[in-house]
């Protein structure tokens, strides 16, 4: 793993155990094992760091949503595929769902690298989940899609 990637790691470990304010960026590097230079040089600071780290969860929640919301066949396909979605994505909210709390709380505090990367990743899961909704409606497997959305999204976020 990269120098980059450790702190990213170390910083996603520690923001979701003890939150970005009780976070030191010397705890960042006693636990990666990386001077602490690199933090400046790779992100310009602890902010830039957790923007990083926002980015990875933002990505990984896309890419595990992406690899479920594909085209189907059948009823049972689609079923089985939103199924899927949805416990993935429940299982990514509890496994990170101290860092989701951080993400949404420096979202309501208008913090930029939190809103462009809701923009980028929440934003586009939505849309990805609308879509494959929108496909079931047009087959006849789904009625009200919006209202669908928005019960699920805001059932899962903690």
């Amino acid at each position: 793993m990269s120098s980059k990637d450790e702190l990213i790691s170390t910083a996603i470990s520690l923001f979701s155990e003890k939150g970005y304010e009780g976070t030191s960026v010397s705890e960042i590097m006693e636990k990666s094992g990386v001077n602490v230079s690199m933090i400046s040089y790779y992100f310009g600071g602890k902010e830039g760091l957790l923007v990083a780290a926002l980015k990875t969860l933002a990505h990984d929640k896309l890419v595990r949503a992406n690899r479920f919301l594909h085209k189907f066949e059948n009823q049972s396909e689609f079923k089985i595929r939103l199924e899927l979605f949805l416990n993935e994505l429940a299982l990514f909210f509890s496994e990170q769902a101290t860092l989701i709390k951080l993400f949404l709380q420096q979202l309501e505090q208008g913090f930029d690298g939190a809103e462009s990367e809701y923009n980028v990743a929440y934003s586009n899961v939505l849309k990805c989940l609308e879509k494959f909704l929108e496909t079931g409606k047009k087959k006849g497997l789904v009625l009200k899609i919006r209202t669908l959305v928005s019960q699920l999204f805001s059932s899962l976020v903690p």
